[in-house]
């Protein structure tokens, strides 16, 4: 994903899809197709501008809300279709998923009455902030501040659409949760995301309204990932490390030459190694991506397995679930992982035969993030 880094707040990074550079070429040649003059442009871009603060405030109410239960917020990342606050995962109560999910959408609220109550109290005369010039709208301040918070009524609005990708689908699915369970409550929310999907694209259809075509496919599309992902992590909850392990992993010496490890990668089908030294002991890890650099860069004939493995070793124990398993490689960027108990180990799972399983009770055989 291309983006660029706009700042850091509050240690949450915020970045700005490439995309956005788009949508403000468009602005523009709107601005002049519609006949404005560089002053009216100037404002129409300040005001998209101010949308997309409030919509970074709206993201950092999510971001803020997850960090009071220990979830760390990735970075936020804009684009032309909205913001994106990327949680390293959601919560697993209800009522923290439903707090969550909800402090986006209060965040416009509290916007619109920050600046709607000042300008009630000071024009008192609602018809004075609206200027009858179209044009003139943005270029004065009642007019600018009151279409602002018009637009923070509106993202309020149809963030509570109960449909999965907006917060009203996790709001849904975090009130359905406290009765029936995370999974069956997501696999409601996103039947009912569904057919709201359908219900878009009927009017629209009507309206020729195209769109509205595009976002009611796009929420059909993501209602149902949605579901998808949610099933397997459900699945992933009822497997232990223990199911999947390969007990008959190819262990590497840490003075193997590099040549046996490219051979052993293309023969034997692992592409994830653990490196051992002479006492035993785990030394290190051989991810398939240093592989692959080194069969592209091969330079030294007398290179070994230290010349190119990673110290970056973790193991977990056999107890633990899949899910907390994909989340743990997820999130600390692992290759491979052995599987301990008491001490001992028993085996090693990696990122392929991980991505394997899921696949395998995938409907649609998608890949649901890992790396």
């Amino acid at each position: 994903m291309s983006t660029l880094k706009i700042g850091t707040f509050a240690q949450i990074p915020v970045k700005i899809h490439w995309t956005f550079s788009l949508l403000l070429l468009f602005v523009v040649g709107m601005g002049f197709y519609q006949g404005m003059n560089a002053v009216q442009i100037a404002f129409y871009g300040l005001f998209v501008l101010a949308v997309f603060f409030c919509v970074i405030l709206h993201e950092y109410g999510h971001a803020l809300a997850a960090r009071k239960y220990g979830i760390r917020t990735l970075d936020i990342i804009i684009s032309p279709i909205g913001g994106l606050a990327r949680l390293e995962k959601l919560p697993d109560r209800p009522l923290q998923e439903l707090i969550v999910a909800i402090a986006g959408p209060l965040v416009n609220v509290a916007i619109a009455l920050l600046i709607g109550i000042p300008l009630l109290i000071y024009y008192q005369d609602i018809n004075l902030l609206i200027p009858d010039q179209e044009f003139d709208t943005l270029t004065q301040l009642p007019g600018f501040l009151t279409l602002l918070v018009m637009i923070n009524g509106v993202l309020f609005l149809f963030n509570l659409i109960p449909a999965f990708p907006m917060d009203g689908g996790r709001i849904l699915r975090a009130a359905l949760s406290f009765k029936m369970g995370r999974f069956r409550a997501t696999k409601v929310a996103s039947s009912v995301g569904r057919i709201l999907a359908v219900v878009f694209v009927g009017v629209a259809l009507m309206y020729e309204n195209y769109t509205l075509i595009l976002i009611g496919i796009f929420v059909f599309i993501m209602a149902k990932n949605e579901n998808e992902q949610v099933k397997i992590e459900h699945i992933l909850s009822q497997y232990k490390a223990t199911q999947l392990l390969n007990p008959f992993y190819t262990k590497i010496h840490i003075g193997e030459p590099l040549q046996n490890i490219i051979r052993r990668y293309v023969v034997t089908g692992e592409h994830n190694f653990l490196v051992f030294n002479s006492l035993g002991y785990v030394a290190g890890v051989i991810p398939e991506l240093f592989i692959r650099d080194a069969i592209n860069n091969v330079s030294d004939p007398e290179a070994t397995a230290s010349t190119i493995m990673s110290t970056k070793y973790t193991s977990v124990t056999s107890d633990i679930s899949l899910n907390d398993l994909f989340f743990k490689m997820n999130k600390e960027g692992l290759a491979i992982v052995g599987v301990e108990r008491d001490g001992q180990l028993l085996g090693v799972i990696d990122r392929e035969r991980l991505q394997n399983f899921i696949e395998m009770y995938s409907p649609s055989k998608r890949s649901f993030g890992l790396f």
